[in-house]
């Protein structure tokens, strides 16, 4: 019996086990601008940027009433967040390595998509519509990391499948995304997420909407995460990640680190910039309505 616990816990480690980057990697990384990004291109990718933007343009003015929707959606979207189209469309050409028809198909369908979302749009969400989920908190966006990247934290054992609204929790989903393009400062284009598994049980366990979570992330913003922080994944996490985790391509899943103690994220984020609650020096704690901030209507 004894012998079995331990082979458990190994295997269950095992599993979990993801080589740490190094942190100043990224650093270098920023500062040397590997190729894809806006003013980083190399020709085969110019040609591929400049091809899809024609291939879109032609998709807008297919007729009139399409063309007033891609010029507002396109309006809406770099309003909504602090890119260039340039930056845009790079997202969805490296998310679909460089394949310029499928990523500008997808560029197209999320035009509509923002437009058509829930038969509100995404440019009309506002926080009257996800009272419940902005209550429980969540969810939240506080600080950034060591390389400029907006956090977000995620306190999955405050989710309740039973208690929850699905269509008011994916508006509660698209609403930070929007949140977090917000605070998206250039050249800083992704952000960084810490998934706080304390308290996690099977009540947390809501695989119609963790599906919907990453298939939102992966086609409506594409090349959006820069690191997943998974926080003390309790045994009972073990079956759910065999199930997420082929939802994800390679390329997601590298971004994706397991940690077993929280000061471990002091190698990521500056200790003024990460909560108390996870080994930093910052004392705030979420509320809503915030007694310190007007409310955000955007």
């Amino acid at each position: 019996m004894t012998f079995r616990l331990i082979f458990n816990f190994i295997h269950f480690i095992a599993d979990f086990s993801v080589p740490m980057s190094d942190p100043t990697a990224s650093f270098a990384a920023l500062e040397q601008r590997e190729t894809g990004y806006s003013g980083r291109l190399t020709p085969k990718q110019q040609e591929a940027l400049d091809a899809a933007k024609v291939k879109i343009t032609a998709w807008a003015e297919e007729d009139e009433t399409r063309k007033a929707i891609f010029l507002e959606e396109k309006e809406n979207i770099l309003k909504r967040g602090n890119e260039t189209e340039d930056v845009l469309v790079l997202r969805f050409l490296r998310a679909r390595n460089w394949n310029v028809d499928v990523a500008s198909d997808l560029f197209t369908s999320t035009i509509i998509w923002r437009r058509d979302f829930q038969g509100i749009g995404v440019n009309n969400l506002n926080e009257s519509m996800i009272q419940n989920e902005l209550k429980s908190g969540k969810s939240f966006l506080r600080g950034v990391d060591k390389v400029g990247r907006p956090v977000t934290y995620i306190k999955v054992g405050l989710h309740s499948k039973s208690k929850s609204d699905p269509l008011e929790l994916q508006r509660f989903c698209i609403y930070m995304f929007e949140k977090g393009r917000k605070e998206l400062k250039p050249p800083i284009e992704t952000t960084t997420v810490i998934l706080d598994m304390k308290g996690f049980n099977l009540e947390c366990l809501d695989y119609p909407f963790t599906k919907f979570l990453i298939d939102t992330f992966a086609t409506k913003y594409p090349e959006s995460l820069g690191w997943a922080f998974l926080l003390d994944p309790p045994w009972i996490f073990k079956g759910a990640w065999a199930v997420i985790k082929p939802w994800m391509d390679a390329k997601t899943l590298e971004k994706i680190k397991f940690l077993n103690k929280r000061e471990e994220l002091k190698m990521y984020i500056d200790e003024d910039q990460l909560l108390k609650e996870y080994g930093g020096t910052d004392a705030y704690v979420y509320q809503y309505p915030d007694p310190h901030a007007s409310e955000d209507k955007s």
